[in-house]
């Protein structure tokens, strides 16, 4: 069972103005569309290893019954607020996980519409009944909901990929155990744990009032003279 970070969630007030703030800051931004349930939209940042930022907003409609809401995610308000981890067969890791005593939900069905009238769709599982982090498959082939071309995954600030996910525990090694039952590995001396393609990594915040809480990314970019 491997795990990649498929990608980092971030709640904004609106998509137009976070999009033109992210632009500012030398990231190419690309519409994503809006949700099945209606009342999320997003906007995406994308890099060549199929990861990205997911900026995501209300669009203002009522939730559509029987569909994910991802609405819960905006609850507390602008800021980090979730991200996934993909994986292949996700019934099958699911069920491999719950079997190790990780609380994985019901596997839900997912999608969106492209701007340009393409349908994404995915599956994924909460894990203890939230979004941080949660479990993502595709449906439909992956470039479709996160798109390959260069002229979308180069941005001008060098930006390359997504290094780390930054993780703050009150108790190191609580945390530590619940990634270790999730990902079937242990951290480096660091408190990191290596995914394909990012780390997750582990700072003692002892002054924060959750167990756990996600603090921020880490990227990648192009070394001076290229790599």
């Amino acid at each position: 069972m491997t795990f990649a970070l498929d990608h980092v969630v971030i709640a904004v007030d609106s998509l137009k103005a976070a999009a033109e703030r992210y632009r500012a800051d030398g990231y190419t931004v690309i519409p994503g569309g809006k949700h099945a349930n209606r009342a999320t939209a997003n906007a995406l940042i994308c890099f060549a290893d199929g990861s990205y930022l997911e900026l995501l907003a209300l669009t203002g409609d009522p939730p559509l019954p029987g569909k994910i809401d991802f609405s819960r995610m905006l609850a507390a308000g602008h800021g980090l607020a979730g991200f996934a981890l993909r994986v292949n067969g996700l019934d099958a890791v699911a069920a491999a996980l719950r079997s190790r005593d990780v609380l994985v939900g019901d596997v839900f069905a997912g999608e969106r519409r492209r701007p340009d009238g393409v349908r994404v769709a995915w599956k994924l599982a909460l894990i203890d009944y939230a979004f941080a982090p949660f479990l993502i498959e595709d449906v439909t082939p992956h470039q479709l909901r996160v798109p390959d071309d260069p002229a979308i995954t180069t941005h001008a600030n060098g930006k390359r990929g997504i290094e780390s996910v930054i993780v703050g525990a009150r108790n190191l090694n609580v945390t530590a155990k619940r990634y270790m039952r999730l990902l079937g590995t242990a951290p480096d001396t660091l408190m990191r744990f290596r995914l394909e393609n990012a780390d997750i990594a582990l700072e003692w915040r002892k002054d924060q009032a959750e167990e756990e809480r996600l603090l921020d990314v880490t990227f990648y970019r192009t070394l001076e003279g290229g790599e």
